[in-house]
């Protein structure tokens, strides 16, 4: 992680958010130890959970019409972090969280500081947008960096990595749960044109093969692409059970044959009975289920045929694929503590 200087130097004036929680761990801490001296939650209706330990102000309002009115304020020359009059006004206090408010008033035009003042902010807003960008150029070096490094054990991480960047544009990328929506969140997305779905929930597996295939048919001029573990693509494999074609679906299964994900989190990992009652081990292979759905059938076991596979796998034409990706469990456990402990050690 970064050193406490760094961290405080990132810590925000005004955090807003919307939506449900984040995956991240990482950042949850981080925004807690460092909170925002305010933190505004754009949410129309219903309850909201403080998440961050923060939260100063519930904005009854559709998260898009909020943005689309707060968004043209950038070409304003100053901006306050104070709310006028007509802004408090379509703000409800924390207390009423629960409240179905009435339509807000629109957000208004901030109050405008004077020329000196609104220098100084503009140089200090500058300043902490550099930061940031200096902290992102960094992450993305060293993860170039880090999955280029030679000698690498076959690994589900980086053969993650590698499969996000030869992503077709315009592709729908639906994340199943665990490991999967983990490690694209840790590695971000070089495709701009993908759009991403995740069947979050409650952190259950189930379903997340048939949102995949749903969207698929539902869009058949877009290419659909499910990155999936095992537990999750087996528990789920009678989504392909239909009479239509699929022909934009491509399925990236990541099959460790354990479930793999208790190896990778505090907890379950440091437990005795890790392999018994956590893991989830089974002998399946997709090339069964592949060939009664009429999937073209990719087994992956190297780098050197991944490498092969995935320019034919992501082709349009040739119609539905799966690539299915062999690892072992114990691997990509010690692999992903190396990522972490490189991460440390760099960032330091």
């Amino acid at each position: 992680m970064p050193d406490a200087e760094l961290k405080a130097d990132l810590r925000p004036e005004v955090l807003i958010t919307f939506g449900q929680s984040l995956i991240s761990k990482a950042l949850k801490l981080y925004l807690r130890e460092f909170a925002p001296r305010q933190h505004w939650h754009v949410q129309a209706t219903g309850p909201v959970a403080d998440t961050f330990k923060s939260l100063t102000r519930i904005i009854r309002m559709e998260p898009t019409a909020f943005f689309d009115q707060l968004l043209p304020l950038d070409k304003q020359p100053f901006i306050t972090s104070e709310l006028t009059a007509a802004k408090a006004n379509s703000l409800t206090s924390v207390a009423d969280a629960t409240r179905v408010a009435p339509p807000p008033v629109p957000l208004g035009i901030p109050m405008q500081a004077n020329t000196s003042e609104g220098e100084d902010a503009g140089a200090a807003d500058a300043s902490y947008a550099s930061r940031w960008q200096r902290a992102e150029q960094w992450a993305n070096g060293f993860l170039a960096g880090f999955f280029a490094a030679p000698n690498q054990p076959f690994n589900e991480f980086t053969v993650f990595y590698r499969t996000l960047q030869l992503l077709p544009e315009g592709t729908a990328l639906h994340l199943a749960n665990s490991m999967a929506v983990r490690y694209a969140n840790i590695l971000g997305l070089a495709n701009r044109t993908a759009e991403v779905f995740a069947n979050r929930g409650t952190s259950g597996i189930d379903g997340c093969t048939s949102t995949a295939v749903g969207a698929a048919l539902a869009q058949p001029t877009r290419p659909v692409v499910l990155l999936t573990g095992d537990v999750a693509f087996f528990y789920d494999r009678n989504a392909l059970w239909h009479n239509y074609p699929l022909p934009n679906l491509r399925i990236v299964l990541f099959n460790n044959h354990a479930g793999g994900i208790f190896r990778l989190i505090d907890g379950p990992r440091q437990q005795p009975e890790l392999e018994e009652l956590f893991e989830t081990h089974q002998a399946l292979s997709a090339e069964n289920t592949s060939r009664d759905f009429g999937l073209r059938y990719f087994p992956v076991s190297t780098f050197a045929e991944l490498e092969s596979a995935l320019p034919v796998f992501f082709a349009p034409e040739g119609g539905a694929a799966l690539l299915e990706i062999t690892t072992d469990s114990a691997t990509n456990a010690a692999f992903f503590e190396h990522y972490r402990t490189s991460v440390r050690t760099s960032f330091s």
